[in-house]
């Protein structure tokens, strides 16, 4: 069962407003509501990165580290897991 509050969240997190095109981390972007998860992304996010980067591609290692979060947190929507995966692959380019 997927945690669309978590979920939403944790692309808040991510891609703040939107109004740059790169994914970061912007806790400053959660909404009062969302701090709550702060702890939570924030160990989710240390999973994708514990992930040893062997993957060929940037798009292969986000899907990498992606696939690792699905693992340990799998109420995690398609939307966040992307959103985990374009921010690891980011910050390896």
């Amino acid at each position: 069962m997927t945690d669309e509050a978590l979920s939403e969240a944790v692309i808040a997190y991510v891609w703040g407003d939107r109004s740059q095109p790169w994914p970061s981390r912007r806790p400053d972007a959660l909404t009062e509501v969302q701090r709550v998860y702060l702890a939570a992304i924030e160990a989710i996010i240390a999973t994708a990165f514990s992930v040893e980067p062997t993957a060929p591609t940037l798009a292969s290692l986000g899907d990498e580290a992606a696939a690792a979060v699905r693992r340990g947190h799998p109420q995690l929507s398609p939307g966040a897991l992307d959103a985990i995966g374009n921010l690891y692959a980011y910050q390896w380019k």
